[in-house]
């Protein structure tokens, strides 16, 4: 009986004749016509629905494209800034390997960015993944029904379509309802024992399933559409970080003159100052988000023991929005300021 909930369709042939023979010895009374028209229906079912194949999964599809270009990972990570074990995980859709999904959105949204694909779709696609893990909805309080003989239950893989999960739920009522038969059979033809069935109540596995899935896609919905990128440990810290409108020398050092945080797309430059504790000679990066979405990076260099850097963008017209400047070593955001930016004609 087993057999058959695993076996391809070439490999359920031996396995129904086995479990054929199994019925001969359990079941003498059962007439032969009778055990034949059942393997009969059973191995056309089986053999019927397994036609499904799994879908392309986003890990494979990414892989796909990845070699379709001829790049290797740690080209990929270089470019994406993403460490290479994290893309191999997605890739081979292990996502039980990365952090929390809030941050494998931020690597699947730079990752199709890095292909020229649209971020939206590719997040899709993986919010589809999740929900498919979510089992049908079972009442609150369960009474499962243990028979002397266990019946093998059906674990859906993340790799199958939703179809494919309803075809295999059909299969499994199917088995259920054989072996329920096959068990009245039994007692009707040995007598009914008192230790036949056990009640069990309370929460299943696939309850506790369902509560911790629903409550991460429920907060996956509540965080904002920028890349989330998770956070690291970083040896430097951020001493003044601040927006301004010009760089002046004060005693030999450079100081942030007129500091705001609104700017008008008038050909005007908004500079992003910062200084750095630095306990040794290394780079941080300062990137410019309009929107949301990331609109320029700058690396640069700083030393022990501390080190003023700054960067700036000219506001053009057309460049009206919500801007954020962000100080980071390498995925560690040190700090970021917010500011707007106007058309000359509404300033």
């Amino acid at each position: 009986m087993y057999g058959l909930l695993d076996a391809t369709p070439k490999e359920s042939t031996p396995c129904l004749v086995v479990f054929f023979l199994d019925l001969q010895l359990l079941f003498p009374y059962i007439q032969f016509t009778q055990k034949r028209v059942l393997i009969t229906s059973l191995h056309f079912l089986i053999t019927h629905f397994w036609e499904i194949r799994p879908m392309e999964s986003l890990g494979m599809f990414l892989r796909m494209e990845r070699e379709t270009r001829n790049l290797s990972l740690m080209e990929v990570a270089e470019s994406t800034r993403i460490r290479e074990h994290l893309l191999k995980a997605i890739e081979e859709d292990r996502y039980d390997l990365l952090p929390h999904s809030l941050y494998v959105k931020g690597y699947l949204r730079a990752y199709a960015r890095y292909f020229g694909f649209d971020p939206a779709e590719i997040i899709l696609r993986y919010q589809n993944h999740l929900n498919s893990l979510l089992p049908p909805a079972v009442p609150h309080e369960s009474q499962v029904q243990i028979f002397r003989k266990p019946i093998s239950v059906l674990k859906t893989k993340n790799k199958y379509h939703r179809s494919a999960s309803r075809t295999i739920t059909v299969l499994f009522l199917l088995v259920v309802s054989a072996s329920y038969g096959f068990h009245e059979l039994s007692r009707w033809a040995f007598g009914p024992s008192e230790k036949d069935s056990i009640l069990v109540q309370g929460k299943t596995e696939s309850q506790r399933a369902v509560e911790a899935i629903q409550k991460e896609i429920s907060l996956i919905g509540e965080t904002e559409a920028r890349d989330v990128v998770p956070m690291e440990p970083s040896s430097y810290e951020a001493l003044e970080v601040d927006m301004g409108k010009g760089i002046e020398l004060q005693n030999g050092r450079s100081v942030l003159r007129e500091k705001c945080s609104e700017f008008s797309c008038n050909n005007e430059r908004a500079y992003f100052f910062t200084r750095i504790k630095a306990p040794q000679e290394g780079k941080i990066t300062h990137l410019w988000y309009r929107d949301g979405k990331e609109f320029h990076r700058t690396e640069m260099e700083v030393k022990p023991p501390a080190w003023t850097v700054y960067s700036y963008l000219t506001l053009r017209p057309g460049h009206a929005g919500n801007w954020m400047a962000e100080l980071r070593n390498g995925n560690a955001i040190l700090s970021s300021r917010s500011f707007k930016a106007f058309e000359a004609s509404s300033f």
